[in-house]
Parts: structure tokens; C-alpha cells; sequence
């Protein structure tokens, strides 16, 4: 069984999305493959159907990113221990104010606050990214750009938008990777 049946079996499209592979050419075909072997790598939730929307554009740099920040906000305690670790003043004794808070509220309480605290702040992060500083004449400019393996800049166009989508990113991440990551 190749990688697009296997995926296509998984979908809840099935009909619509065997149809539409029926009608790409034998290349498309390769090139769908090869991009649903990449998003799985890249723990996505539905591979095939995530490569066949990104045909166009065949990069699972954007999804990447995303998956990365999602770790980030599904990561409380490793969060926590950073911001104890980082040395700034408002950040002593950050373990022990996360127990006393989870001591009053409830562990789970703690923990879901935490996450929508840092959801918003990735939220400002990716609207930040999103925008860039290109054009600016009084300091150097910068963007978020996808590079090759070799580091090289794949395009001259930014990655954006990732604000758009980190609200309604986790539901793309394979639930397995998560739940081994993080125990649950």
C-alpha cells in the first residue's frame, strides 16, 4: 500500500479527495506523495489531506512553525522552568509561585489558564512575524523567510498569515505525537 492510500482511507473526504487524486497527472501524483511523506514526518493529524491542500505551495515549513509554537503552549511546565531558569527579576521563584497557585485553583485549572496566557502571547508573536520590519530605513530590516536544508533562502516571500491560523492549529497535529510528548 503507498502513502496516499493509506492516508486516503483515514479522511473523512474520501470520495471527494479520491476523485480529485484520480485527475492529477502521474508528476502530481509523485509530488503528493512525496509531501504526505513529509507531513507525517512532521506529526500532522491528516497528511494527505494537508498535502493536497498545499500542492500549490509544497511546503510544510508554515505547518512546522505552527506545530512548534503549539508545543511550546502544550510544554506549561517546561515553560515554567525556563522563565525560572532566564534570570530577570520578575522571574524568581516562578516554580514555586506555579505551586501555590495550583495548591488554590487545581492543577488542571492552573494549567489550561496558562495555556490560553500563552496562546495569547504566541498569538502577538505570530502577528509580530507576520508583519516583519522589511522596510525599515533607520535599522535593519527582517522577515521571516523559509530557507533550503543548506540554509540557502528558498523565496523572497515572507512566510504570514501564521495568525491566522495558531488559534485552530492544534486540531492539526496528530494527537499520538502530543500525548507521547507531553504523557498524556
Amino acid at each position: 500500500m503507498n502513502i496516499i492510500d493509506k492516508y486516503l482511507e483515514r479522511v473523512d473526504e474520501k470520495s471527494y479527495l479520491k476523485a480529485e487524486i484520480a485527475q492529477l497527472s502521474d508528476e502530481e501524483k509523485t509530488k503528493l506523495a512525496e509531501l504526505t511523506k513529509k507531513y507525517e514526518e512532521c506529526h500532522a493529524k491528516e497528511p494527505l489531506k494537508r498535502a493536497y491542500l498545499s500542492l500549490d505551495n509544497p511546503s510544510t515549513s508554515y505547518f512546522s512553525l505552527l506545530r512548534d509554537l503549539i508545543l511550546v503552549v502544550e510544554d506549561v511546565e517546561g515553560c515554567l522552568e525556563d522563565a525560572e531558569e532566564c534570570g530577570f527579576e520578575y522571574c524568581t521563584e516562578v516554580m514555586e509561585t506555579a505551586e501555590e497557585i495550583t495548591e488554590v485553583i487545581g492543577e488542571e485549572k492552573f494549567k489550561n489558564f496558562m495555556k490560553a496566557y500563552m496562546m495569547g502571547a504566541m498569538w502577538q508573536i505570530t502577528n509580530l512575524l507576520d508583519e516583519g520590519n522589511m522596510y525599515n530605513e533607520k535599522e535593519t530590516g527582517w522577515a521571516l523567510l523559509e530557507t533550503k536544508e543548506d540554509s540557502t533562502i528558498l523565496t523572497d516571500t515572507p512566510l504570514c498569515s501564521l495568525h491566522e491560523s495558531i488559534v485552530e492549529f492544534k486540531e492539526e497535529i496528530d494527537e499520538d505525537y502530543l500525548n507521547e510528548l507531553f504523557g498524556k
